[in-house]
């Protein structure tokens, strides 16, 4: 099975955004700063955002796998110990701050420290692995992830 991840306009307002932000800071010139140091830093936030944006999640009889436009997060089905859904919610906490969806180490009140790879807040679930990691992932069609990965867990 597999799902895409979908992107809600905040994501895209926050993708572009950011974008601008660092083509308008590479045209300001700053003192003590060289023209390279911009292009550097700008290629590794970009080619970060291209290592964790979620794209889609898969799932078969051995893992959950997120798939990113340079790797892959594989999330073996043996480890996990519930999957469940998760509410809509406005409230979204990562590492990324909506670059290129959500992604990173999130947190709140509700569900803790969690992994997250989200596209659009309101098509989320949540799996908590037997270690305790717990991981954050958002598709297309969430309800039928979380039934087909609960078939393979139990």
């Amino acid at each position: 099975m597999r799902e895409r991840v979908n992107y809600g306009s905040d994501t895209w307002g926050w993708t572009i955004f950011w974008i601008c932000i660092f083509v308008i800071v590479f045209f300001i010139p700053l003192p003590g700063f060289f023209w390279w140091m911009w292009w550097c830093f700008f290629i590794f936030v970009i080619l970060l955002g291209l290592c964790f944006m979620p794209l889609s999640v898969s799932t078969d009889d051995s893992y959950v796998a997120v798939h990113h436009p340079l790797k892959t997060t594989k999330i073996p089905i043996d480890q996990i110990e519930s999957v469940t859904l998760v509410e809509p919610s406005t409230q979204k906490s990562s590492t990324s701050k909506g670059f290129g969806g959500y992604w990173g180490r999130g947190k709140d009140a509700k569900y803790g420290e969690y992994t997250t790879f989200v596209g659009k807040g309101d098509e989320r679930f949540l799996i908590k692995m037997k270690d305790g990691k717990q991981y954050m992932i958002s598709s297309n069609n969430a309800p039928a992830m979380v039934t087909f990965i609960n078939e393979r867990i139990k």
